[in-house]
């Protein structure tokens, strides 16, 4: 008998728990199922692309097969191979066992086999009662798969002449145990070592890199020569225009080097998402604080630290959501699982976004009171398109999680890379330009500005510059004859 286990992040597909189930009352087969964590470290060592690490497989079970990773093939060519395996494994004592297996026995031990099965065909290739005699001969038993016995160097390649997903197993035919696998599984598909699923993320990267590029060239542009008179918030539009061309080229070294190499560069992976979602942060920091009054009528500074550290804690599910986004289609999360891992970072971005609106409506409130009809449209306007912003964000999470791009077939992939980072790239954008059209240095907002820094000084403070050609006829004469007779002090 073999028993069956299934290692995802949270979960395993239905159809696939399912025919295991129905497998386990007609056969009376066991049926184990095992979960990970979705933690970022685990997920880190679980996989490297196209390149799996066969250390981090668990000590391998008597009797048993487990699933650990999904590989994407796809040549676009039928002249063309989909992808070429190369297997380097060996069988080494687990000195965590109760009772490691000894490197003798090991030697000698014929019955560990590292299989490649089509993941759309699994439920009806994997036979419990079978499997083993069907792995010997895979060719006639097994269409589309690859056995490889570990510890055999004289079968250690193959070619996958079908496009597709495919499941790496670890098949454990006899009873012994106390023992781990060392070495790697490597797959190359005809475009590289990027998963299939993935090969347009290098193109998407490189036109957002260009947009933003000339975006925040452009914002650059409108800004220069008029440093002295500009306010806090246009500079951040600058700053958040550069993040947004780092992480673009951060994920654009990212998935080149990933294809070039075979390998996640760790560095890369963390700076991009980092970058990621260091812009939206930036950009909610923008939201609250535009405002035109200082002190107590603005809000305090203990609101803002307040808020600074929401946003410190709104970074720690959003930093673990793109994790798992990134691992999702290789370690296989159901659509269910994944909204249960956006579940945080959704409710945390909508505290945020909440929080912020409160803010610009509050200061939306007291600039009327006072007349600043210009700074009310302006926050009116800012409110409308944070709202339309996180309309945007939720149809972009929902696709994102609920991928419809994704599965073990090639025709849906094409569109994987638009459905999930082009689509909330754009919704962010798009929130961007918005934003920038409101905020943009125009003569009006800057005298709206000039005005109210004018009407909050207070007793010892130094005169806004001109009150006295508003407020003194007599220092408006002498001004102008100073000027006619040489210049000003």
């Amino acid at each position: 008998r073999l028993r069956c286990w299934r290692y995802s992040v949270i979960g395993v597909p239905a159809r696939l728990r399912e025919r295991r189930s129905q497998t386990s009352e007609q056969d009376g087969v066991r049926v184990e199922v095992a979960f990970a964590t979705a933690v970022a470290a685990v997920l880190l060592r679980l996989s490297a692309g196209q390149i799996f690490d066969l250390d981090a497989v668990d000590s391998v079970h008597g009797g048993a097969i487990s699933v650990h990773y999904v590989y994407y093939a796809y040549s676009g060519n039928d002249d063309k191979a989909a992808a070429t395996v190369e297997v380097s494994a060996a069988m080494v004592p687990d000195v965590e066992a109760h009772m490691p297996a000894k490197p003798s026995v090991i030697a000698a031990y014929k019955l560990c086999y590292i299989v490649l099965v089509p993941a759309a065909s699994f439920n009806l290739l994997v036979r419990p009662e079978k499997f083993c005699e069907d792995i010997r001969s895979p060719s006639t038993n097994l269409p589309n798969t690859h056995a490889f016995r570990v510890g055999d160097d004289t079968n250690n390649k193959a070619t996958f002449t079908a496009s597709g997903a495919y499941y790496l197993g670890v098949a454990n035919c006899g009873e012994m145990q106390g023992f781990k696998l060392s070495g790697r599984v490597t797959v190359k598909h005809a475009h590289g070592f990027l998963p299939a699923i993935d090969i347009h993320m290098t193109s998407l990267y490189g036109l957002w890199l260009a947009i933003y590029i000339l975006i925040t060239a452009v914002w650059g542009f409108l800004l220069a020569g008029k440093s002295d008179s500009l306010i806090q918030i246009q500079w951040y539009f600058l700053v958040v225009g550069l993040i947004a061309v780092g992480e673009c080229l951060a994920w654009l070294l990212f998935y080149s080097s990933w294809n070039t190499g075979g390998g996640v560069n760790q560095i890369l992976l963390v700076t991009g998402t980092f970058l990621s979602t260091w812009k939206v942060l930036v950009l909610f920091r923008m939201a609250f604080s535009a405002r035109f009054t200082p002190g107590e009528k603005g809000g305090s500074l203990w609101d803002d630290e307040k808020f600074n550290v929401a946003l410190l804690i709104w970074s720690a599910p959003v930093f673990h959501l793109c994790f798992a986004y990134f691992y999702r289609a290789s370690m296989n999360f159901e659509g269910f699982n994944m909204f249960l891992n956006a579940l945080p970072a959704i409710a945390a971005t909508g505290g945020i976004m909440g929080w912020a609106m409160l803010r610009l409506s509050n200061e939306a409130t007291t600039l009327k009171e006072l007349s600043y009809d210009v700074h009310v449209r302006l926050l009116h306007k800012s409110q409308a398109i944070l709202a339309l912003a996180g309309a945007g964000a939720c149809i972009s999470t929902l696709v994102h999680v609920f991928d419809p791009t994704l599965g073990y077939e090639p025709k849906s992939w094409s569109g994987h890379a638009v459905a999930t980072d082009g689509l909330s790239q754009a919704v962010f954008a798009t929130t961007f330009i918005a934003a920038m059209c409101v905020w943009r240095p125009t003569e009006a907002l800057q005298v709206a500005e000039y005005q109210a820094q004018g009407d909050v000084a207070g007793p010892g403070e130094a005169e806004p510059i001109g009150a006295a050609i508003y407020n003194d006829d007599d220092d408006l004469e002498e001004h102008a004859t100073l000027g006619g007779a040489g210049g000003t002090e």
